[in-house]
């Protein structure tokens, strides 16, 4: 269950694999499409992360949670990894949980075919989209690849929703220090959503860095890059949310979350 991922108390599903590789990704197992072991935390046995569920096994489980939806506003999201790598399934998924009057969310970095997002846009409520920074130069050298096509689907995926209306839309940006927790990087993502989406999103979440994947990522024998890199304090936030101030139309839709570190 989950009350970070949209409205209400909602149950997230995490899809294996993503086509970005994120220096400070917090959930490492769900990079490789395919399912992986690694040591069980409390029995010398391997255990595995990831498991194939037919559509009907989980539909019934999502049911299981559905007057806990309808009573707290909630639902589910699709997340990952990149939820949309596996959309026919997604798809058919979303349109079971309409077919309930169930809440559905996207969790999506946005890199993918725009048909795709074309066939899960009418079964979706909710579009929570990330936005790590918009210079194409880092993006690039924080997960691997530019952010010209994420910015390409964002603004077509906008112009649609202006004139059909459809899914809310959410912004989400990690404030990673080091790499996206800075005035330029926060300044620029605010400037991009004053002159292209404050019409449209409901919303922009910045996330503080969570170095809770540490210990996944010593399992699976990854490199851990984040290694010695603290949390946010609660000065450092604000000197980042000041930034924002000088975006009236954008800092009534900015909110903070994360864990933070005492000064």
């Amino acid at each position: 269950a989950s009350t970070k991922d949209g409205p209400g108390e909602r149950t997230t599903v995490f899809f294996k694999g993503c086509p970005l590789n994120c220096i400070w990704c917090h959930s490492p197992e769900n990079i490789s499409v395919s399912a992986e072991e690694i040591p069980s935390e409390t029995t010398k046995e391997l255990k595995k992360i990831g498991r194939e569920w037919t559509i009907d096994e989980l539909t019934e489980r999502l049911l299981a949670d559905q007057s806990t939806f309808m009573e707290t506003g909630g639902g589910v999201t699709a997340s990952g990894g990149e939820p949309t790598l596996q959309a026919p399934f997604v798809l058919e998924l979303f349109k079971r949980m309409k077919a309930h009057n169930i809440h559905t969310a996207l969790d999506t970095c946005g890199l993918t075919r725009m048909s795709t997002l074309d066939q899960l846009i009418p079964y979706t409520d909710l579009l929570l989209w990330d936005i790590k920074t918009v210079n194409p130069d880092e993006h690039e050298r924080f997960t691997g690849l530019d952010n010209g096509a994420i910015l390409n689907n964002l603004f077509e995926v906008a112009e649609k929703l202006r004139k059909s209306g459809g899914p809310k839309l959410w912004i989400r940006t990690p404030l990673i220090p080091g790499a996206t927790a800075n005035r330029n990087t926060v300044w620029e993502i605010a400037s991009m959503i004053h002159e292209e989406l404050a019409d449209i999103i409901e919303r922009w979440e910045l996330c503080t860095y969570n170095n809770g994947g540490k210990a996944t990522y010593e399992k699976l024998h990854i490199p851990w890059q984040m290694s010695g890199v603290e949390l946010l304090t609660a000065a450092e936030v604000e000197e980042l949310h000041e930034t924002i101030h000088k975006f009236p139309n954008v800092d009534k839709l900015a909110c903070f979350s994360g864990p933070l570190r005492s000064a």
